[in-house]
């Protein structure tokens, strides 16, 4: 009898367990695409790259960041449209190493959200800098090509 009882809760817990509905994968179709878009974004900042930007950005792409700085304060978080943004910057930025590693990847339908965690070292207007912290890119599909849209980085207070 307990032979029979332990093959039928066996059976019970086989049952359930393939019954189940599959998980649900946070990451819609053209995640793969985005990451290497994020990728390449990446890369062509890193290298100062005007040409290699002006294909991944949209018209209105803005650029904003949260200093840890600003913390304890409400305020505008300050930003920087398309052309001024990465004219101003290449001007005076001395890239170091820019490492990033995605988190998180969210695509429905024609919009898709990248979460990365970046470091990033270099000089800027002389002064040397070490940012550490998120990037949050909102991308949008246009005529079947991905446009980043725009960029949030938030900063993590150094250690």
């Amino acid at each position: 009898m307990k032979t029979f009882v332990a093959a039928i809760a066996c059976l019970v817990i086989f049952a359930c367990r393939t019954a189940a509905p599959p998980p649900i994968s946070p990451f819609g179709a053209g995640a793969d695409d985005l990451v290497k878009r994020t990728t390449e974004l990446n890369q062509a900042f890193a290298l100062r790259d005007s040409a290699k930007l002006e294909t991944l950005m949209a018209p209105e792409y803005q650029f904003h960041f949260i200093d840890h700085r600003m913390m304890g304060t409400l305020q505008a978080t300050p930003n920087a449209p398309r052309g001024k943004w990465a004219a101003d910057a290449f001007a005076q930025l001395s890239n170091g190493p820019l490492e990033a590693s995605t988190v998180d990847v969210r695509v429905i339908g024609d919009v898709g959200v990248v979460v990365s965690h970046y470091r990033w070292s270099g000089t800027y207007r002389g002064e040397g800098f070490r940012y550490e912290g998120y990037m949050t890119d909102v991308w949008v599909k246009r005529l079947g090509r991905w446009q980043v849209l725009v960029s949030s980085a938030s900063l993590l207070p150094p250690c």
